[in-house]
């Protein structure tokens, strides 16, 4: 995941100086917040004297044409522009040169993104007030960004706004490619060790499985007693996750299949002279009966805990309550994605 710092975060030192010091840690992106004032590109000008980090503009008006101009001519590489402000369709041009996109609140109807899917680059939720440091995370922000995940899947998704080190791991883990940071860079002993945190490590604040976990409604979820091979493997193709979870009709959790578990089921067909044909198997020998979990109101340092202490990686957690129904499931797949 990419990390873009926010250069209003550090009131206490000129811009240039800022500039610099971000600089030599290596972020990935320079965030300008402009709460509707032209003067920001003499901002983005002084900026340009000393780095050639690509610079992350967020546009905070009613009207945004207003400074396509300057995009153009300044050369800025990614710009966005806050819907809740703008409440109506832009005409954006074509020749702006910046990778485009639109910035949406937690709670904004993503319908709003529709008109600019074609030509926009990228959806940025916004989880704090828009154009303002310090603010803490909205945890609907998650569910926002599962959303924009499943409705527009070719477009990143950038998130600004009360990014610390552990919502940086959730955040990771949800796939999002690009995250603003300001005021929790600036608290931090050095830049360096910031980013480092962001990228890598990170300390328990308490944020819940819950509060990232995909939802049942987004799962591959099959009543066991209807389940066949057919329908567990079409139901891991359509979701791309990997896995089926069965169900009881109480939606207890009865048992997962993998990839994996396929797998090694055809592995042992062809060690004895079988075949692939859908008869082959049965599929209660795919199931995996015991599978580990965890609960909706674990922390992410005790699932993490869990993981350090199996004996084998996993690509993916069931989520369920002290009944063992399902609640949802905390994917693993992207993390090393968002690393690079």
């Amino acid at each position: 995941m990419r990390i873009s710092a926010s250069v209003y975060a550090f009131g206490d030192i000129s811009l240039e100086e800022t500039v610099k010091r971000l600089d030599s840690f290596g972020v990935d992106y320079l965030h300008v917040d402009c709460n509707d004032d032209p003067n920001v590109f003499d901002d983005v000008a002084r900026i340009r004297a000393v780095s050639s980090t690509p610079i992350d503009l967020h546009l905070v008006t009613d009207r945004p044409e207003a400074y396509f101009d300057g995009v153009r001519a300044h050369g800025v590489e990614l710009c966005a522009f806050q819907h809740e402000n703008v409440g109506r369709s832009v005409e954006v041009p074509a020749d702006l040169g910046a990778r485009m996109g639109l910035s949406v609140l937690p709670h904004t109807n993503l319908d709003v993104f529709a008109p600019y899917a074609d030509r926009f680059s990228f959806i940025m939720v916004m989880t704090t007030t828009p154009g303002r440091s310090g603010g803490r995370f909205d945890d609907m922000a998650f569910t926002q960004i599962r959303k924009a995940r499943q409705r527009f899947p070719a477009k990143a998704i950038h998130v600004d706004g009360g990014v610390d080190d552990e919502v940086s791991y959730i955040l990771r883990n949800l796939d999002v490619q690009l995250a603003v940071s300001g005021s929790y860079i600036r608290k931090q002993p050095t830049v360096g060790s910031a980013l480092l945190t962001l990228k890598a490590n990170f300390r328990d604040h308490g944020h819940l499985v819950r509060d990232f976990m995909a939802w049942p409604s987004e799962l591959p979820i099959l009543r066991e007693g209807e389940a066949s091979l057919r329908s567990v493997l079409t139901a891991i193709e359509r979701s791309r996750t990997g896995y089926c979870l069965l169900v009881d009709d109480d939606q207890r959790l009865a048992g997962v299949v993998t990839d994996g578990d396929i797998r090694r089921a055809m592995l042992r067909a062809l060690s004895s002279g079988g075949t692939f044909g859908e008869h082959t198997f049965a599929l209660d020998e795919l199931v995996n009966r015991s599978p580990t979990t965890v609960a909706p109101q674990d922390t992410v340092a005790d699932m993490l805990a869990l993981l350090d202490a199996a004996p084998r990686a996993f690509t993916f957690l069931p989520v369920t309550d002290a009944d063992r129904r399902v609640r949802g499931a905390v994917s693993f797949n992207h993390l090393l994605r968002s690393a690079a």
